[in-house]
């Protein structure tokens, strides 16, 4: 697996000998996001069916150039796609090309292959037949997820869908509502494997449709579907839509060798913008790490140099693609960046032997340490690691372990301390608010009327509430035991430690939190109420994000910690 660069998109190159290549279109926004992992597996189980791979981000995603708030947004994709499919036959000499999307992924294929009708096969999972539909569905998902977040009165509302951190404008909502593979003029290829979940009724619509325009549809279920497009920390290889998918291919398509010379790999594969370059990096034991370096072209003297790493099972971008936008806007201050996957997130292979649970994981502070190895190796110095929730926790004990790390961004830390006994599927699912905000929601009478129907976890709300408690003052008395140096050390006298040690050497401290996460019962339990005992070390910080959610999901939160960040990663700027 290779990563390449093509017209300023990314993409990567699974490498086989087949004369038949196959193009993964992903899908958008947050469901891509949600299938990142199974789609790089996906490409590597067809590969070792003989079919060489190219997976690739469309412009304005992952990590390809642009922004989701570029016009054009659907011609773009299309755009896309097409560069993707010569990409695909340059690099890998193919005499064929099958196209494989997935929800609207799906869609733009079949425009790509009816429209331009080069295509051997064609391949939909979940595809999404009308775009109206679509942009319906996404409509009510945005109005469920405004409940989590309260908006700031002097930010303005914006025309336009926030769904999940991504964006569609009017425009881009308008060409999508054109969308309907029901109304394909010509037969996009000649064979169609349609891959659906049952409650998708259009799609067998879409397949007689194809059918009438003289395609050979051949049908699976998606029975995977629900746990495959989930929540990234919990998706889900959809294994039996992968064996109809593979078994499909090498029933169709199998055929002799590659005769072709192998596949050509630029030195020059590199991401150019107005103010970076970006050099995506296979690094570590086998070269089985991936990162993305992002070289401002005009580098500000004495700045530190960012390492981002995985929230939950976020890849490489971020939720919401905040880590591509929060790096390049540094790039623009002159600020070196470089955002990674630890081994068996994102684009980063497993390594073998580790344990299965890899949030929360001390063993990924070797990866981070590779990570550094590498910059180091280049020059970089002045290491200061950014990190979200489980991605904190690896920042601070990387920073404990590591006397490179010169200071940290930790954004709404969910534990300091993780033991074995620890359900992360428990702890992820049921996550909390802060014991102040429940306090201040009980004096409302809305809380009330939820309350009476039914709309509200009582009960996992006492329990989490009263845990918390517990926790704050079982920790009080560790904190008594530590400075009186009674015992064993404890969890409180680790922290309190941990924080001292990399202050000591000069490292230096942002703690960030949205208002309302219930990280900051945590950091109270260590640091004091308001992570007092934080801004009393030198340099540190400790700020709020008003109304913002866990994953600081909407583009007004994200800003704030962009703010934040800048005033304490550069205070002179």
């Amino acid at each position: 697996m290779t990563p390449i660069t093509f017209h300023n998109r990314f993409g990567w190159l699974h490498e086989a000998s087949g004369s038949t290549g196959v193009l993964l279109c992903g899908a958008q926004g947050y469901e891509q996001l949600c299938a990142q992992k199974a789609w790089r597996l996906l490409g590597d189980r067809i590969a070792q069916s003989g079919f060489p791979v190219l997976r690739f981000d469309y412009g304005g995603a992952g990590d390809s150039l642009g922004s989701d708030r570029d016009p054009d947004r659907l011609d773009d994709w299309l755009a896309s796609t097409r560069m993707a499919i010569a990409e695909l036959k340059e690099r890998t000499g193919v005499d064929r090309v099958i196209l494989l999307g997935l929800r609207l992924g799906a869609s733009l294929a079949a425009q790509v292959a009816s429209e331009d009708g080069d295509v051997a096969g064609l391949a939909l999972l979940a595809p999404v037949a009308s775009g109206r539909a679509y942009v319906r569905e996404l409509s009510v998902l945005v109005k469920m997820q405004a409940q989590a977040v309260t908006r700031p009165a002097d930010v303005p509302e914006e025309p336009g869908l926030e769904v999940q951190g991504f964006w569609l404008s009017p425009q881009t909502q308008e060409s999508l509502r054109a969308v309907d593979l029901t109304k394909l003029q010509k037969a996009p290829a000649p064979k169609v494997l349609l891959v659906a979940p049952d409650e998708h009724t259009s799609a067998e619509s879409v397949a007689s449709h194809l059918e009438g325009l003289g395609c050979e549809v051949q049908r699976a279920p998606f029975v995977q579907y629900a746990q495959f497009i989930a929540e990234p920390t919990f998706s889900r290889l959809p294994e039996e839509a992968i064996a109809s998918v593979t078994q499909w291919l090498e029933t169709h398509f199998a055929d002799g060798a590659n005769t072709a010379p192998a596949p050509v790999i630029a030195e020059e594969d590199v991401i150019t913008g107005a103010h970076f370059i970006e050099e995506p990096i296979s690094f570590g034991p086998g070269r089985a790490l991936f990162g993305m370096l992002c070289m401002p072209k005009a580098p500000a003297p004495g700045a530190p140099t960012l390492v981002y790493v995985n929230a939950g099972a976020n890849p490489h971008i971020g939720w919401a693609r905040m880590t591509v936008d929060n790096a390049r806007a540094f790039a623009a201050m002159g600020v070196s960046s470089f955002r990674m996957d630890v081994a068996g997130l994102g684009d980063s292979a497993p390594i073998p032997g580790r344990k299965s649970q890899i949030m929360y994981s001390l063993e990924t502070i070797e990866d981070v340490k590779a990570a550094l190895d590498l910059l180091a190796a280049r020059g970089y110095c002045n290491f200061h690691m950014v990190g979200l929730c489980s991605g904190a926790h690896l920042a601070f004990h990387t920073a404990v372990a590591d006397t490179r790390i010169q200071g940290l961004v930790m954004a709404n830390l969910q534990k300091f301390i993780w033991q074995d006994g620890y359900s992360l599927e428990i702890a992820v699912r049921s996550t909390y608010r802060s014991n102040t905000f429940y306090k201040g929601q009980a004096l409302r009478a809305e809380t009330w009327r939820r309350l009476l129907r039914g709309e509200i976890d009582v009960l996992g709300i006492a329990r989490a509430v009263s845990q918390r408690l517990l926790r704050l003052v079982m920790a009080r008395g560790e904190a008594l035991a530590g400075a009186l140096n009674i015992g064993p050390p404890n969890d409180v006298t680790k922290v309190k430690r941990g924080f001292r040690a990399v202050s000591g050497r000069g490292g230096r401290f942002l703690l960030v939190y949205s208002s309302t996460d219930g990280g900051l019962d945590e950091i109270a339990q260590y640091m004091g109420a308001g992570g007092k005992q934080v801004e009393a070390l030198p340099g540190s910080r400790f700020a709020i994000i008003e109304g913002g959610d866990h994953n600081l999901t909407p583009r007004w939160a994200r800003d704030a910690m962009l703010g934040h960040m800048r005033d304490f990663l550069l205070p002179s700027a």
